[in-house]
């Protein structure tokens, strides 16, 4: 693990409450003081991430913090996945970015700090297109007109970016996407059965 400290905001209405986060990712991430910085405590690690749904996996790293300046308890917490919220000073956490919905889907509320690299609209089947961004936002595919999304699909592994997708088959069924970013070479997938399973084919 590695150790970095990005961010540190102090709470305008007491400054002796003060919240860091720590971007090694897992297992800790977020710590809070109420003597000035003199003792922390953690209010957000890998525990009570795996309590907050979100679309991303991604641990509770985060690089943008404020707070409330009538109450430092109310605090919103950043990073390129997601946006969380909590009202009780760490204690507990909502994801402000993203909704669950029915079979595992997620409904977006326009944030994602993930770049986009492709969007694909399946030309055989109406309402179904699939967009590809960089690290664990490499696949997503929406059926229901870009009003939810699913991650991935069984055997797709996390992370590593993805780049292209074309359909092909009846009903664009048969989904080939290639994967890696950053001059990394993440493989090809290629999924018979509209990107519930995948094969990937490595470098």
């Amino acid at each position: 693990l590695c150790s970095r400290y990005k961010v540190v905001a102090v709470a305008p209405s007491n400054p002796r409450v003060l919240y860091t986060a720590d971007m090694s990712y897992w297992p800790l991430g977020l710590f809070r003081s109420e003597d000035g910085g003199d003792t922390w405590r953690v209010v957000l690690d890998g525990g009570k991430k795996a309590q907050t749904p979100t679309a991303y996996v991604a641990g509770p790293a985060m690089t943008i913090l404020t707070i409330d300046p009538r109450d430092p308890n109310h605090v919103l917490a950043g990073n390129s996945e997601y946006v969380l919220r909590t009202t009780n000073g760490g204690q507990s956490w909502e994801d402000v970015t993203s909704t669950p919905a029915p079979g595992g889907a997620y409904a977006g509320r326009g944030f994602s700090g993930l770049v986009t690299t492709a969007v694909r609209f399946n030309p055989y089947q109406q309402g179904h297109a699939v967009l590809m961004g960089m690290d664990d936002g490499k696949f997503w595919q929406s059926r229901d007109a870009l009003q939810t999304w699913t991650w991935g699909g069984q055997n797709m592994p996390h992370w590593g970016g993805g780049n292209d997708v074309t359909f092909a088959g009846p009903a664009g069924a048969v989904l080939y996407a290639s994967f890696g970013q950053q001059g990394g070479y993440g493989g090809i997938g290629k999924s018979v059965d509209g990107g519930k399973t995948w094969s990937i084919v490595p470098e």
